[in-house]
């Protein structure tokens, strides 16, 4: 589903906008685009640390989808289950 301005409330618009311009870069997903936005530096070392990590979960279940694809593996094969995002 593509989100226009005329499918969104007019209260909602500029938030949108300022998520937009928040991306600081898009990865191609499942459905579609996924806009990755980087915690500013203020943000406690957590909050990087979440974002490191589950960006590396999503590198994985890509790779691991990938090796399925390509190579009729089984996914048990591939990786260990805890990198599965669910």
């Amino acid at each position: 589903m593509k989100i226009t301005r005329n499918s969104i409330p007019k209260q909602k618009q500029s938030e949108v906008q300022d998520i937009k311009e928040r991306v600081t870069k898009y990865i191609p997903g499942k459905h579609g685009l996924i806009g990755i936005v980087i915690p500013k530096c203020d943000e406690p070392t957590s909050a990087l640390d979440d974002l490191y990590r589950t960006l590396a979960k999503i590198v994985i279940n890509q790779a691991r989808r990938e090796a399925v694809r390509k190579q009729q593996l089984s996914v048990d094969d591939c990786l260990p289950k805890e990198f599965v995002i669910k």
